[in-house]
């Protein structure tokens, strides 16, 4: 089996081992659709792709440096930053954690491909298990990467990098195997080789359960959410990919748009899942599935955006979608003839992240009493938004803030709370949230 990059292969970079794709007829609307906002992201020198975002708003991608190598960034307050090397000439950006970490692979100073563990402006070589090159995929807040790495033998497979020490876990497979994320529970997702094609898996604790397929031979997990909730592709007998959900047992074909190929690529904690479909004219477009509706990205945003986007690879709590699109050129299949491949950020209006705040509240499920003040504190934050009164939101997200950290351990898990205070950070930094006149800017880093 030939095992792709989302980044490499799919973007149409230089190929390596890595992330696998595929691709999805939109179900007619039954609820008011959602809008966004684009902005480009710019680049480096070339093209760029975003491929993750967290709560912070912070983005992290690779674009083509001037030199024409690869260079991973995190972009953060409308400033792209480059990561830098391991010594050689490139580097790939694929996941970014809650706390600004970023994984990824990039190039030694001998020539090899090596995972890394971005942290605080170092980058940190993760090694492999034995052989050549490796390269990492996921990250969670605790700071555990996973992804995939060569064994002395000659193949590859998933691994899973905390303090220091990286371990196999792939080794129960018969073949090759890639981990594609892993969770703040620890839960870890991927794909292994299997006869006539792959399967996709999640580890949790050394236990490993196949998640099936459509009834063919491919299917592979990419991202997984807090619910166990899993992006990813899968097939029927035809052996197309679908984009799909992995949910309870359950696989969830999210159709196409129009065309016969597609995957899922990202999922949030609501479920929300973005990713790419074929059209009937078999371009790739950036797709979102939102409440059991399929849409097309590129209806969703200004007519005059001047993109064509794509395809979605990651959203966050508050339903801001990154990825990549044509500017000023013509789309050809993932092709952007005459014009320039660049990142994008998708950001929905201020009262719709809001509101996705609030089901986000009610889906953790807060405990006791003290939970209904939580919800009020939100709801009066969401009236404030009603009346188009921008400086009346400081109060309510203030007091919000103050008691998940007085809540914290008690009414929601520490994790839970972590989370939500992720996200009014994320929802503070927005250009919708003023402070007040003389009131000191917050640090948000």
């Amino acid at each position: 089996m030939k095992i792709t990059t989302v980044t490499r292969a799919t973007l149409g970079l230089a190929t390596a081992v890595g992330l696998a794709v595929g691709l999805g007829t939109s179900p007619a609307t039954a609820q008011p659709a959602p809008t966004y906002a684009v902005t480009n992201l710019g680049t480096l020198g070339g093209d760029s792709f975003a491929l993750d975002i967290n709560l912070r708003g912070q983005i992290t991608g690779t674009c083509r440096a001037a030199a024409g190598h690869e260079q991973a960034f995190v972009y953060s307050r409308g400033v792209m930053t480059p990561l830098g090397t391991l010594g050689g000439a490139y580097s790939f950006a694929y996941a970014i954690n809650q706390v600004g970490d970023v994984a990824g692979d990039a190039e030694t100073a001998d020539g090899l491909q090596h995972a890394y563990l971005w942290r605080g402006g170092a980058m940190t070589d993760l090694g492999t298990l034995g052989g050549g090159p490796s390269q990492a995929n996921g990250i969670n807040s605790q700071g555990q990467v996973v992804g995939w790495a060569y064994l002395a033998s000659g193949t590859y497979h998933a691994f899973l990098s905390q303090n220091g020490a990286i371990t196999d876990i792939g080794a129960s497979f018969d073949g090759r195997s890639i981990a594609t994320d892993i969770d703040e529970l620890g839960r870890v997702v991927g794909y292994y080789d299997a006869p006539g094609g792959s399967r996709p898996f999640r580890w949790a604790a050394g236990v490993i359960s196949d998640l099936g397929t459509l009834g063919g031979t491919a299917g592979g997990a990419n991202k997984i959410n807090l619910f166990g909730e899993t992006a990813g592709w899968s097939s029927y007998a035809d052996n197309k990919a679908r984009p799909v959900i992995f949910r309870g047992g359950a696989i969830v074909d999210l159709g196409t748009l129009g065309g016969n190929d597609g995957s899922a690529w990202g999922i949030n904690d609501l479920g929300r899942t973005v990713g790419y479909s074929l059209t009937g004219d078999k371009r790739w477009h950036a797709l979102l599935h939102r409440r059991g509706v399929l849409y097309d990205l590129n209806d969703l945003i200004p007519a005059n955006a001047g993109v064509e986007l794509i395809a979605a690879t990651a959203i966050d709590d508050l339903g801001r979608i990154v990825g990549f699109g044509c500017f000023g050129g013509q789309l050809a299949g993932r092709d952007c003839s005459g014009g320039q491949l660049r990142a994008v950020l998708l950001t929905p209006p201020f009262g719709q992240m809001l509101q996705d705040l609030i089901e986000l509240l009610n889906r953790l499920g807060p405990r006791g009493g003290r939970a209904n003040s939580l919800r009020a504190t939100l709801e009066s934050a969401d009236r404030c938004v009603g009346r188009g009164d921008a400086a009346c939101l400081r109060g309510p997200l203030t007091a919000f803030a103050e008691e998940l950290q007085a809540q914290a351990g008690e009414a929601l898990t520490e994790e839970h709370a972590r989370l939500l205070a992720a996200a009014v950070e994320g929802l503070r930094a927005t250009q919708e949230y003023r402070e007040p006149e003389g009131v000191p800017a917050r640090e948000r880093e």
